[in-house]
């Protein structure tokens, strides 16, 4: 069970300190490829500074997402974080889909369609 941050950041809400959480995302992305390789040592430092643990799963190649996202979720992912465009997030999605672990986005792709629908900042 996650553990509510009694900190606020920026006036928003506090949020679920995760202890495991999985990072699946498309070293091929986009967004990834324009930041010259900066993007996740960065994601990743933001959310251990902010006490979260979690781990690095960079897809192999197309339809691996799905399967990196089930077995995180399979071996106690507390949530896993998709870092990719539409596919990856689709695959990862349907990979995590009657788990219960949580699930959320991070738009890294060259369109993001769902991310766009869900109004979902870049």
């Amino acid at each position: 069970m996650p553990i509510l941050l009694e900190d606020t950041w920026k006036g928003l809400p506090a949020i679920p300190t995760y202890h495991n959480i999985h990072l699946v995302y498309n070293p091929l992305a986009g967004r990834l490829q324009r930041s010259g390789g900066e993007l996740i040592p960065r994601i990743l430092a933001a959310l251990r500074e902010q006490g979260h643990g979690v781990t690095p799963a960079p897809t192999p190649g197309p339809g691996e997402a799905g399967r990196l996202a089930r077995r995180a979720a399979d071996t106690g992912a507390d949530l896993v974080l998709v870092l990719g465009g539409d596919g990856t997030v689709n695959e990862a999605l349907n990979g995590v889909a009657g788990s219960g672990t949580a699930f959320a986005v991070l738009p890294g792709g060259t369109a993001n369609v769902l991310a766009t629908e869900l109004g979902l900042p870049r």
